[in-house]
């Protein structure tokens, strides 16, 4: 949680510094996005997808998994399908 007011923070550079390791993203204090997705029960992106903070999740997710980034599929309109089937259908 990096920016939050009030708080003692450790540069990112410091941290990964100590660990070892190069930091992967950066995850800032959003505490509407985050407080509004909780008492919601919704995720980040529902919220806002736009939210920079939702891309940075979704980057390091991709980082970790080695899966490419997710496109949105076109929403099926069964209703052909149906009557294909049960109305007019050849009995398939």
């Amino acid at each position: 949680m990096v920016g939050a007011p009030r708080r003692p923070e450790i540069s990112v550079a410091e941290f990964a510094k100590v660990i070892e390791i190069e930091a992967a993203g950066v995850i800032p204090f959003d505490p509407k996005l985050f407080g509004v997705a909780a008492n919601n029960g919704q995720m980040l992106d529902e919220v806002d997808a736009s939210a920079g903070v939702v891309e940075t999740i979704a980057e390091m997710a991709r980082a970790l998994t080695g899966r490419p980034p997710a496109t949105r599929k076109a929403k099926r309109n069964l209703l052909p399908a149906f009557f294909d089937r049960f109305v007019g259908g050849n009995g398939n």
